[in-house]
């Protein structure tokens, strides 16, 4: 091709770069313990340490850790194990309640509130990554069991659980009561050692010693089993995953709990509803529930499904019956594709949700009668010793209520 003058012109291209690869949200899990052994007194160096650990899918470069810490204690100084190439720095804001003028994201608390930062311009907190800090603090007064309580916030840009924080506390939520599990609060004489939400005197109660699925471990010192209270039966429960997963949060509830009932079937022992951190978006995690109390016969496993208000089987799930600590056991054991039709939010995302339970025909529920009664027709003929008698048909009990315990 000629220019204007007539000569030859040339042509560069430049190949563009393709386009970054779009920002994965991720999901920073806290927890926090604390590692003095004795009871804590006046004049004591309090010692905690928290953990927070990237569940994925994501990654992220920079963590804000918010620590309200206990009322009685002033703080001394705060250190972090973090991978190379990380700074991290600290600083007491004074008492919470001044922080920006106070309001009722601060109201409710006491203690100081120290702020720490860990970030880094070339290197990410990757899936699988874990940050430890470590906080030093000194005890004016002795501490007191059920009240003296440390909180802790991670904020990081991205994180899943951030749209729901903010919204929360827009509408007035105190800052540390939003359901989240990048947020703790640890109570003086009711630690979870292991982070699932349940504090490690419940588990260290049950059954078999705190050893409730009976694997030779402390159902405390376990993240991926968790042993509780059913408040529907009063007996204990357990939920144990593969080691893969952490048990993020579990609870159990009736059957009345939920907006629709199973028309057809009872859950004598509730539902349980738990949440899973697996890391691997696509994981299939195994999954197994003991009911301590219960016997295997008439069950089968249902899920609820709050989105449809649905129940369904769950097909695959076997069902067996042991003896542990000398009670019966009943295990319901299967397993959960992270994004599949059993993962209530349905997305690949690392993460799984599942409200399920053992479930039995309502015609057989609580009766004790032999299955032959539960065949007879209303009225029966029986002939004994030359006499007739008229038998009604053995009716069973009426269906149990339960009520939520708050």
């Amino acid at each position: 091709a000629g220019t204007a003058h007539g000569e030859d012109a040339t042509f560069t291209t430049t190949e563009c770069p393709s386009p970054p690869p779009p920002v994965q949200p991720f999901d920073m899990r806290l927890r926090a313990s604390l590692l003095n052994t004795a009871p804590v007194r006046n004049g004591d160096t309090v010692s905690y340490q928290l953990k927070a650990k990237n569940l994925g899918p994501g990654s992220t470069n920079v963590a804000i850790f918010y620590v309200n810490i206990p009322h009685e204690t002033n703080y001394e100084s705060a250190t972090f194990n973090v991978p190379d190439s990380f700074d991290s720095q600290c600083y007491n804001q004074g008492p919470i309640q001044e922080v920006d003028g106070g309001g009722p994201l601060w109201s409710s608390y006491t203690g100081d509130l120290v702020v720490c930062q860990v970030y880094s311009d070339t290197r990410y907190i990757n899936p699988g990554n874990e940050l430890t800090m470590n906080l030093s603090l000194t005890a004016t007064s002795d501490f007191q069991e059920g009240n003296s309580v440390l909180r802790g916030l991670l904020i990081s840009e991205n994180e899943i659980d951030m749209p729901a924080f903010f919204n929360s506390i827009q509408s007035g939520t105190p800052l540390y009561s939003v359901p989240i599990n990048n947020i703790v609060n640890l109570t003086y004489g009711q630690g979870d050692s292991d982070g699932d939400g349940i504090y490690d005197n419940i588990e260290n109660a049950a059954p078999n010693n705190g050893d409730a699925n009976n694997d030779g471990t402390l159902d405390s010192a376990q993240s991926n089993v968790t042993s509780l209270v059913d408040p529907v039966t009063g007996k204990y429960a357990v939920l144990a995953v593969d080691e893969q997963c952490e048990i993020t949060g579990v609870t159990l509830r009736p059957e009345s709990a939920n907006t629709t009932q199973d028309k057809d079937n009872e859950y004598p022992n509730g539902l349980m509803d738990f949440t899973l951190g697996c890391g691997t978006p696509g994981y299939t995690a195994t999954v197994t529930q003991y009911h301590y109390g219960t016997k295997k016969d008439g069950f089968s496993v249902r899920k609820y499904n709050p989105s449809t208000k649905t129940y369904s089987n769950i097909d695959t799930a076997s069902i067996s019956e042991s003896t542990i600590a000398t009670q019966t056991v009943t295990q319901a054991t299967y397993q959960i594709k992270d994004g599949s039709s059993l993962d209530l939010d349905g997305a690949e995302d690392g993460n799984i949700h599942d409200p399920a339970g053992l479930a039995r025909k309502d015609w057989l529920a609580g009766t004790g009668q032999n299955l032959a009664i539960a065949l007879y027709a209303s009225f029966t003929l029986v002939t004994l010793g030359g006499s007739a008698y008229v038998l009604r048909r053995a009716r069973r009990k009426s269906r149990p209520t339960y009520t939520t315990l708050r």
